[in-house]
């Protein structure tokens, strides 16, 4: 993901807390968590969906969390998940069962935006307006997708994107 991708956030007008720095931090290592996830499918099944399109989403909602860290003069941390063992070993057997885990991971996304990070950056509205865009990708788009990718396989219909 090229950095030119992400949004420019101008300078805040307050400093960013601890607290919300960590909410920031805990929001990113979550993207880059289910990016190195679905990277990790793709390299057992390539081209399989909807893990490609949604991976290249990951890196861009990364990419946002990186430009609010930018804007604050925070160090972004390098993605410690992409090709790691304990990732790379988590890849399920099956694409119904890889979809059945991002299906879980996903609405374990919603929950910590909902219960933990959003409490956390309640005094900074862009933040707070950054975090809901991020988990109603995940709500909306991301969840659905693996929902009916997950049918699909499980019920042996092979869904793949052609390779180019």
């Amino acid at each position: 993901m090229n950095a030119e991708c992400a949004p420019k956030i101008g300078a805040p007008e307050t400093p960013l807390s601890a607290e919300a720095l960590q909410a920031v931090l805990r929001a990113l290592d979550d993207e880059y968590r289910a990016q190195a996830f679905y990277r990790a499918v793709l390299s057992k099944f390539p081209y399989a969906l909807p893990f490609a399109p949604i991976a290249e989403s990951e890196a861009r909602h990364a990419a946002v969390l990186t430009s609010l860290l930018d804007a604050y003069g925070a160090k972004t941390p390098p993605n410690p998940h992409l090709d790691s063992p304990e990732i790379l070993r988590s890849a399920p057997d099956t694409l119904a069962e890889a979809c059945e885990a991002a299906i879980e991971d996903e609405i374990r996304n919603e929950r910590l935006y909902t219960e933990d990070l959003l409490p956390r950056v309640a005094a900074y509205p862009v933040i707070a307006q950054i975090f809901e865009a991020l988990m109603r990708a995940s709500r909306e788009c991301h969840l659905p997708a693996f929902r009916c990718f997950a049918e699909a396989y499980r019920m042996n219909r092979p869904l793949t994107q052609a390779s180019e």
